[in-house]
């Protein structure tokens, strides 16, 4: 019966969605935006009330008024939406679950939209700039596996101007003109000026005519006047943006930033680059009956990247933190043997802390890791019950396929071409969305970032003085669902544009129902021409604090290591866990 009546619903709510022509559809009275509390439908559909996929406001706002309507005529379905009786509904109510039957009814009216937007089979649609397009008659089609779409609709929208002579059809912009005929199998864009043809595209499925409409595969025009296109299947939406001009509007808000980040000092002809790391960590835990205990820890690491391969070595002294981890174990001791077993555990662990390494090699040629770590290993193998041998390398094949690191290296790669905050914000989103299938929400993801980034870079946070600009953000963040859980950033950077330095002094604090524990972070920095320093401290309300120094410089280097040493035992990074692999010798 239960699956009965998931399928009537499903088939009800796709007949129903199906049946709703955007431009036809009815808004409740008032609206429904108002009846959740909003004032305009910008508003509520850009909120975190706004639980729809599939369906548009007008489509959501139609199938709400019509389950309000059917409960308004009969309240027993709202009952039987939720399986319940009067009775139920009563105690509801005198729990104050809902203020009364009326909010009772529109939240049911709700659910039951959101289970039309469940079940519902996207329409085909056309999504431009972050706007979805609206055709008046003849709707996006599939043919031959291609989106078909009006050509005068989606062209005119593009702001091309549209000509028809004899068979061929037209469509010009920005100094270029595409041409093709109906049911050809070409389009051809030619120099507007020049009348030069630029290229010819073939074409798999031919511009149709339907009811009066000329229809062409919706990818080639778009893409024949400059425009990316992307397909979200889930949405079943056909995303067309021109990245170009995107680029330039968004980094017209961070010219500031910009001409700090070309500033910044490169390293020009280098084979690769060298970064060199010192770090220093200082903890202190707050004990008001026995005293502060203190313990500190320090380390460098050295990065080698020509910016597809890489190699890395890290070591620390971690020895200071023997106390911190053995005293819950000596805290379980007592008696005669207490005194004993504290002064053994504290020498184990000051042994096998003392030298910390860390060594990592990446070969882009192969996409192997290789990995060194027998402090780290030890640590694993035991907790997971294996008894591995562990000074040696570990191996994991095809690493970039299995990881982000792929997208992590195409971005450093490609640094040169996306040193502007656009480019970076721009290749963030697009990267997301493509990892994640969701094109249809790649604007709204832009824009997020594009407001996150725009609070701490953005050019208004600046006051300018010669080539020295100064920010003094002061930006207050919701964490979640209650008022007072809030972040709060405040404190001061400045960036030289001339010669590309950098300093600050910003403070983090997190506080409200979610962090019981006042939460302080502060962060000063200062970096000039190929080094710095930065340090970062943690202080948490009666418990301690934790700081950490860390210093950098980069200088000019030859090409990584590509492999670890010869003759070194290599075990697939799998056996780890336990898991069977075929160790075997380098060469």
């Amino acid at each position: 019966m239960k699956h009965k009546r998931l399928l009537t619903a499903a088939l009800a709510a796709s007949l129903a969605v199906s049946s709703l022509p955007a431009a036809l559809a009815l808004d409740t009275a008032p609206p429904m935006y108002q009846q959740f509390g909003y004032d305009s439908e910008e508003a509520y559909t850009s909120s975190y009330d706004w639980w729809f996929d599939k369906l548009s406001y007008d489509q959501a706002s139609d199938c709400y008024r019509r389950h309000l309507d059917e409960i308004h005529n009969d309240p027993s379905v709202a009952l039987r939406f939720h399986d319940a009786e009067q009775s139920d509904l009563e105690e509801w109510l005198d729990s104050g679950y809902w203020d009364d039957r009326e909010a009772f009814y529109r939240s049911t009216a709700l659910d039951m939209t959101l289970q039309d937007d469940f079940y519902a089979v996207p329409a085909l649609s056309v999504q431009l700039s972050g706007k979805t397009l609206t055709f008046p008659d003849v709707q996006p089609f599939f043919e031959n596996g291609r989106t078909m779409v009006p050509f005068r609709a989606v062209a005119e929208a593009l702001g091309a101007e549209v000509g028809f002579d004899g068979g061929t059809v037209s469509a010009s912009l920005g100094g270029k003109v595409c041409r093709f005929a109906i049911g050809g199998d070409t389009l051809t864009v030619s120099d507007k000026a020049t009348g030069k043809v630029l290229k010819t595209v073939p074409l798999d499925t031919s511009p149709i005519e339907k009811d009066g409409r000329t229809c062409v595969p919706v990818r080639f025009l778009a893409e024949s006047l400059g425009l990316t296109v992307e397909w979200d299947d889930g949405a079943q939406c056909a995303v067309l943006y021109d990245r170009d001009a995107l680029l330039e509007s968004i980094d017209s808000g961070f010219t500031t930033a910009n001409r700090w980040l070309a500033a910044v000092p490169r390293l020009q002809n280098a084979d690769a680059v060298r970064m060199a790391l010192t770090a220093k960590l200082d903890c202190t835990a707050f004990d008001t009956i026995s005293g502060d205990r203190k313990y500190s820890a320090s380390g460098t690491m050295t990065l080698i990247s020509d910016g597809k391969s890489a190699s890395l070595s890290a070591s620390a002294d971690l020895s200071a933190l023997a106390g911190l981890l053995s005293s819950d174990l000596i805290s379980s001791a007592d008696g005669p043997t207490s005194q004993l077993f504290s002064a053994s555990m504290l020498s184990y662990y000051k042994s096998a802390l003392r030298n910390a390494a860390f060594d990592l090699i990446y070969n882009a040629d192969t996409d192997t890791l290789y990995v060194r770590s027998p402090l780290l290993f030890s640590a694993l193998t035991s907790s997971s019950g294996t008894d591995k041998k562990t000074d040696g390398w570990y191996y994991e094949e095809h690493f970039s396929e299995k990881t982000a690191l792929g997208d992590l290296l195409a971005l450093y790669r490609n640094a040169d071409t996306q040193n502007t905050c656009g480019a970076a914000l721009l290749a963030s989103a697009e990267a997301y969305a493509e990892e994640y299938g969701g094109w249809s929400g790649f604007y709204s993801s832009l824009e997020d970032r594009q407001k996150n980034l725009s609070a701490v870079l953005g050019d208004a946070v600046f006051t300018r003085s010669g080539d020295r600009c100064t920010a003094q953000p002061s930006v207050k963040s919701l964490l979640g669902g209650e008022e007072d859980d809030m972040v709060d950033v405040s404190g001061s950077y400045t960036l030289n544009t001339a010669t590309g330095a950098a300093s600050g002094d910003l403070t983090l604090d997190i506080k409200g129902s979610l962090f019981p524990v006042a939460n302080r972070t502060r962060l000063t920095f200062d970096f000039s021409g190929t080094s710095g320093r930065m340090t970062l401290s943690n202080h948490l309300r009666n418990q301690g604090t934790l700081t950490f120094d860390l210093s950098l410089s980069l200088a000019p280097s030859s090409a990584p290591v590509s492999a670890p040493p010869k003759n070194a035992v290599l075990t697939p990074l799998d056996e780890l866990n336990g898991i069977s692999g075929q160790t075997r010798w380098r060469n």
